[in-house]
């Protein structure tokens, strides 16, 4: 049989069924109490009737926080975590993870993405590697570093030198790419670059006499002389 602590707190009881359960989030642990002073201690809980602050199956189980006077366990919220048992209080997510409502632990950022700041709630919350950097792996607070001259890295690269992929890819013919590029540079007009990979302006070269390249980012001089062609 269960024992279910009582208190009585009027006079004029005829028999044991005039006496109350112990209130919620509290324990009466002697006889003959008159009333409920007790709160259940930080990291427990006590359901009604409880004999005992720390009676076994009512200590505050992970991924839950009990504070002091708890009747039942608190679900850690989203953005904190509890890995514990036995604890008052959920933990803050911290930056570079996410935590989902009833977090046991934090779970980290894919690569691909950071998470600079703590409290992030679920993985839409993790933000994608910034252009121009890398992310090459978990629980990242800031990029692992920039993305490699002759390449271009778009919203969330995985790789300093991204080739063919939907995150960036080797600098385009007609352009150069310093190290950090976001995206390709267009070489100026007056100017050409056949091979892609380029990782600076030096690399474009002059148009050559008896061609010409009106637009940026030619990758080949185009015709012969304008002056000829307008006539």
């Amino acid at each position: 049989m269960v024992e279910i602590c009582t208190f009585l707190g009027r006079s004029g009881a005829q028999s044991e069924a005039d006496c109350e359960a112990c209130y919620s989030g509290s324990y009466c642990p002697s006889w003959a109490q008159i009333s409920v002073d007790t709160l259940c201690p930080p990291g427990w809980f006590c359901p009604q009737g409880s004999v005992s602050g720390n009676q076994p199956g009512s200590q505050c189980p992970p991924g839950h926080a009990c504070p002091h006077g708890s009747a039942e366990p608190t679900v850690c919220s989203a953005g904190s975590f509890q890995s514990s048992s036995g604890q008052s209080a959920c933990d803050t997510c911290p930056p570079g993870f996410y935590c989902i409502e009833g977090s046991i632990f934090p779970s980290p950022c894919p690569t691909g993405s950071v998470g600079p700041s703590a409290g992030r709630t679920s993985l839409n919350d993790c933000s994608p590697c910034p252009a121009g950097s890398f992310c090459n792996s978990t629980g990242l607070t800031e990029p692992s570093g920039p993305c490699s001259p002759g390449h271009f890295c778009t919203l969330g690269s995985v790789e300093a030198a991204p080739v063919s992929q939907r995150y960036g890819d080797v600098c385009t013919t007609g352009h150069f790419c310093p190290q950090g590029s976001g995206s390709p540079q267009s070489c100026p007009a007056g100017s050409f670059l056949p091979e892609p990979g380029a990782s600076s302006a030096s690399h474009c070269k002059c148009c050559p006499a008896g061609k010409y390249c009106l637009s940026p980012g030619s990758s080949q001089p185009t015709g012969g002389d304008i002056s000829q062609t307008s006539h």
